[in-house]
């Protein structure tokens, strides 16, 4: 989309930068269009246009060119190598161009040749922007208060810090080198043969006898001492044995006589005459079978199974799996014509603030209609505040939702309308992201709520 707004911002937050009395921007359009009369194309294209809004004290700056746009801080580093390249060629341009003017005669061109020198400055690297990746400044010729003119003007944009610029200008020292270790072969292991087995470290003592055969061999030993010895070891075992027997026979006298005292009065206890007459059993008669009425058994049929038809399974519907039909949705066809009439109605736009808890984040309420329409919000404090939207698809298919100015609020104060930038996924609902003046992006919900 031609033209579209790259920055807008109040005059009084910045300081505008001049020569005797003239600033640059009340001289913008004969800047830009003497860099066109003079063929600096390149330096004519990375100066964005602005436009003074009286009634607000507000500048607009608007692309010079068609094409896709992307903020500094979310380009890459290719991008921004690239774009830095092409700034410092206009840096070179604007002061040859400046140089020639200093050398002229007439005091307006010198005049005009002593402001080139600051056409370049601006404020900080959130005012540069890549469209179609040529990068293209907002409020050039303008400072933030509090802020003097940069000696190197795009040391904002260089990601070169300048610690490791002075480890990159240290001279390198060699470092000498080693000497070679000569590598000796290891020695071949030897091979020890052991010619009789080792002994043990320990070993059992045995106190015996002299080992030394006496000189006559045939010599037995004295049956008597093998006699001593062998009624010693068999003492122990036959005293065992008869303390044995002897409890034996100890059980069996205490058994007989319990069993004469005990048998006696068990015969007397159970003698016939002890027994009560009373005590014979009664005869017992015969128990006549009980008869009782039975009816004779009828065999009924079974009651018929009612068949149950099986219940035919409920398919899905395609409404059931269709996501929220108010969510915002950038319809195909509607983004191939650049029509945007399907945002006519009434919007809300609620915003996630996890990721940034240092700002306001009330929901905003859209009313939108051919392109254009207000924005009102209420903030916390009951102060309500409106602001004036318009908005636009991009050739890449986005759609982009600006204001030209600060929403105006009940207590005279102004808040700060995020650019609104959806873009359509494969599936689903759009993705939309909302950017603040501090380039600060969060989350946002679009969501239809009336026409």
């Amino acid at each position: 989309m031609s033209g579209i707004i790259l920055r807008s911002g109040y005059l009084n937050d910045f300081i505008a930068l001049g020569e005797s009395g003239q600033t640059l921007f009340e001289t913008a359009i004969q800047i830009r269009e003497t860099i066109r009369l003079q063929k600096q194309q390149a330096l004519f294209d990375c100066l964005a246009i602005p436009q003074h809004n009286d009634v607000e004290e507000k500048v607009d700056w608007y692309a010079p060119y068609e094409g896709d746009i992307t903020p500094w801080a979310s380009a890459s580093e290719r991008q921004r190598e690239f774009a830095l390249s092409s700034l410092e060629n206009c840096l070179s341009a604007a002061g040859e161009l400046s140089q020639r003017y200093l050398c002229a005669e007439k005091a307006s061109l010198r005049l005009f040749g002593s402001m080139l020198t600051k056409l370049l400055q601006f404020p900080g690297s959130q005012y540069i922007y890549l469209v179609d990746d040529k990068p293209v400044i907002a409020f050039w010729g303008f400072l933030n208060r509090n802020q003097s003119p940069r000696e190197d003007v795009f040391d904002c944009l260089r990601t070169m810090k300048s610690s490791d610029r002075r480890v990159l200008l240290e001279p390198v020292q060699e470092i000498p080198e080693e000497p070679e270790e000569i590598e000796f072969p290891d020695p071949k292991p030897a091979i020890v043969k052991i010619s009789q087995p080792d002994t043990p470290l320990l070993q059992p003592v045995f106190q015996t006898p002299d080992l030394q055969a006496p000189e006559h061999k045939a010599e037995q030993p004295q049956p008597e001492a093998i006699s001593q010895t062998g009624e010693k070891k068999t003492r122990p075992f036959r005293l065992f044995r008869l303390l044995k027997v002897i409890a034996v026979l100890m059980i069996f006298a205490a058994f007989q006589m319990g069993y004469s005292y005990v048998v006696p009065r068990l015969s007397s206890y159970f003698d016939i005459t002890h027994v009560s007459a009373t005590a014979a059993p009664e005869m017992v008669t015969e128990v006549q079978p009980v008869r009782l009425p039975v009816q004779p058994a009828t065999v009924s049929a079974p009651a018929p199974v009612k068949k149950i038809d099986p219940v035919p399974p409920v398919a899905m519907t395609s409404a059931e799996v269709r996501i929220d039909k108010n969510l915002l949705v950038l319809p195909a066809d509607a983004v191939k014509i650049g029509s945007s009439a399907f945002m006519d109605g009434r919007w809300k736009a609620s915003i996630n603030a996890s990721s940034t808890p240092d700002i306001r984040q009330p929901t905003l309420h859209l009313r939108i209609k051919n392109s254009k329409g207000t924005l009102k919000v209420n903030l916390d404090n009951k102060v309500a505040c409106k602001a004036d939207i318009y908005l636009g698809l991009m050739q890449s298919g986005n759609l982009q939702i600006k204001s030209r100015s600060r929403a105006k609020c009940n207590d005279k104060s102004r808040y700060q309308i995020p650019e609104i930038t959806c873009k359509q996924g494969a599936s689903g609902a759009a993705q939309c992201a909302g950017r603040y003046a501090d380039d600060t992006l969060v989350p946002m919900t679009l969501l239809k709520v009336g026409k």
